[in-house]
Formats: C-alpha cells, structure tokens, sequence
C-alpha cells in the first residue's frame, strides 16, 4: 500500500512519469492493478501478461486461455509473429478479446 500512497502522491504532484514507473512496478512485482477512477486496487493473475477483466470465466476456459495467451507471448518475444497471429485466432475463436494496450483478455457475451 505504500506504493499506491506514492503513486497517489506522484501524480498529485503533476509527476506522471513517476506515477506510471511506480504503476508499472506494482503490475510486474506485485500482480497489482489500479483503477483510477473507482479509487481502488486489486491483485490480479496474469498469463502472458495478460490479466482477466469482467465476468468470471469457468476453470477449463481460463486454463486454455492461459496456455495460449502463455504460448502467443513467447512467439512474441522471440519475434514469430505468424505463429503469435494463429494463437490469437484460436482466441478469437474461442471467444476471447484481447486488449493489447491494457494487456487485458475476456469472454465475450453470447449473442443470442
């Protein structure tokens, strides 16, 4: 909590840039996110990367979520982007959207 205070303090004191280094610490050390305009916190699980938002997701689908979102991210690093573009189809087809900026996955609602 005392990186969040900081942060707090960072941007109350127009320092943005630190804000976000100590944002971006709290994600990579300590699985914590922020949103800024609830005003609240939360340790989230990341796979890739990537960290669940809205609704539940049943166990199967957010192990098969993980396996891929873990497998799309290491052809990624190592700049095998065809093979990162087919895992992310495999996605896609299994319902999933992805937010590459926000680094965030979830399961689309049905249509009925």
């Amino acid at each position: 909590e005392a990186l969040i205070a900081q942060r707090a303090d960072a941007k109350n004191l127009s320092e943005y840039e630190r804000a976000d280094e100590i944002l971006a610490r709290l994600r990579a050390q300590h699985t914590v996110v922020l949103d800024d305009k609830r005003r609240t916190w939360r340790r989230v699980v990341e796979f890739g990367g990537y960290y669940r938002v809205g609704p539940k997701v049943d166990p199967f689908t957010t192990k098969k979520v993980a396996d891929l979102l873990e497998r799309r991210t290491a052809h990624q690093v190592v700049r095998e982007y065809e093979d990162a573009d087919a895992l992310h189809a495999q996605l896609t087809e299994l319902g999933i959207t992805l937010d590459t900026r926000l680094k965030t996955w979830k399961k689309r609602k049905r249509n009925n």
